[in-house]
């Protein structure tokens, strides 16, 4: 009996220790699997507060030239001035084609009233600027540096007879000189000489204040209300045609535009995404044709993303294709969402930026919105 105890005994103790080491094993696996998991959350985060440090302003000033980034940041704060104006629609970052040279030319913004369409271009120079005999602008610099413009008047005037032949082409003629180019320089540290500054479509921050409040404010809402009573006056468009003109600018080509947190825009071509192949599968619906708009809804829980990868969802508004002269009703594809997906926030949007050459990422942590031209 002794020998068949101690047999016994034997074999409990080698069961005790099998189930010891298995259970030692599971334990083993899974602290090493939270580890791993937290590891793994912890370099997505870090990934994550790396590139909300990276932000995209860095890349823009690598690789375009540093005035044009003035200049796109100037136009965004002069469209902000015009805005709520009675009567005045604003357009902007078209990009007309020119069948002569086969490519497309910028406007930087478009301001229409009933009585005139003012096409802008937005200078944010500082320095001298001098009418060279070439006809060329020179900016010199307080430091004694020189840089040659080509004559910004004479581009704007040449991108509006553009822009009143592709208006022509869709079907509205103009009056004769309702199409007015307009150069506004915005910077207060800009110093035009007067040969520059003599001409009536160069407009200096002194004058383009003036041309603000006066052009198309105030003075603009008197002859708006005056011609509410009477009929329509020489040189003006019938409601209709203001109606076909405006649906024209409104689809007409133009840059492509990226909002990004902190109120910051991005112009230029959207690209495409890049991410994993399930989230660009989910991804399928946001195509130009069929989208105008994109809105990025941030999920904000990092208690919860700390150990899985944080998601983004993608919010498509559906590109309206009803035509200007007709009387269409509000159709429920135009009001609700075309499409939305979840994806995980380290996708990108691919986008070039205008007047670079260079393609760059944007990650959706990032993004806030992005709008697509036709």
């Amino acid at each position: 009996m002794a020998r068949g105890d101690r047999a016994r005994r034997r074999s409990h103790h080698l069961r005790r220790c099998r189930s010891c080491s298995a259970s030692a094993m599971a334990l083993r696996v899974l602290v090493t699997g939270v580890l791993t998991a937290g590891a793994v959350a912890l370099y997505r985060q870090f990934q994550s507060i790396i590139s909300a440090l990276m932000r995209p302003d860095q890349y823009i000033l690598d690789t375009e030239r540093e005035s044009d980034h003035a200049g796109r940041i100037a136009e965004l704060k002069i469209s902000s001035l015009f805005e709520g104006i009675q009567g005045l629609k604003i357009f902007q970052s078209l990009r007309i084609p020119d069948p002569g040279e086969r490519q497309r030319r910028d406007i930087d913004m478009i301001l229409l009233t009933n009585r005139n369409l003012h096409v802008v271009e937005v200078i944010n120079w500082s320095g001298t600027i001098e009418l060279s005999p070439d006809g060329s602008w020179a900016q010199h610099y307080r430091n004694g540096a020189t840089i040659h413009h080509p004559n910004i008047l004479e581009e704007i005037k040449g991108r509006a007879v553009l822009l009143e032949s592709y208006i022509e082409r869709r079907g509205v003629i103009l009056p004769p000189g309702f199409v007015q180019p307009k150069v506004l320089l915005v910077n207060r540290d800009c110093r035009p000489e007067q040969a520059i500054t003599i001409q009536p479509e160069v407009l200096s921050v002194d004058k383009w204040e003036h041309f603000l409040d006066h052009d198309l404010g105030r003075m603009e809402s008197k002859r708006m209300k005056s011609t509410l009573k009477g009929p329509e006056q020489e040189g003006m468009l019938s409601e209709l045609e203001m109606k076909q003109l405006q649906y024209i600018l409104r689809t007409a080509p133009m840059w492509d535009r990226l909002e990004l947190e902190g109120g910051r825009v991005v112009i230029g071509e959207f690209k495409g995404f890049r991410g994993h192949r399930k989230d660009m599968s989910r991804l399928e619906f946001a195509n130009r044709s069929a989208v105008s708009h994109l809105a990025i809804i941030h999920q904000q829980s990092w208690i919860r993303n700390f150990f899985v990868t944080q998601k983004v969802q993608v919010v498509a508004k559906a590109r309206d294709y009803r035509d200007a002269n007709a009387n269409w009703p509000v159709k429920k594809q135009y009001e609700e969402p075309l499409g939305q997906a979840s994806v995980d926030s380290d996708t990108d949007v691919v986008f070039q930026t205008a007047g670079t050459s260079k393609v760059q990422q944007f990650g959706l942590l990032d993004v806030l919105t992005l709008s697509l031209s036709s």
